[in-house]
């Protein structure tokens, strides 16, 4: 069963996760962690995010974030998205790389 639609409103703060698939690594060595950061640092003019706090695992990862706007779904698209871009080209793999 798919997970409900989550609720975006202006000026929601959510707690999201992403975990990787079969809960494989998503993160193998520093540079990685460093480039999801860097991801994510672009993230926060572009869309106009809060970060409240975060943490980086070697499988997954959680963020606590307020949107200025109704717009997670975009944040978490282009954080998700720019990251596995970057994950499969590095590690010569294909298909997801996240969970769900």
């Amino acid at each position: 069963m798919a997970r409900p639609l989550r609720l975006e409103i202006e000026n929601g703060l959510y707690h999201v996760f992403a975990r990787g698939i079969e809960k494989k690594q998503i993160f193998c060595d520093p540079n990685d962690f460093q480039k999801f950061l860097n991801i994510f640092e672009l993230a926060i003019p572009k869309y106009k995010i809060s970060i409240y706090a975060f943490g980086l695992l070697y499988n997954h990862y959680h963020l606590l974030l307020r949107t200025a706007t109704a717009n997670l779904h975009s944040v978490m698209h282009y954080i998700n998205t720019s990251y596995a871009g970057y994950f499969n080209y590095k590690y010569n793999r294909v298909g997801p790389l996240f969970q769900g």
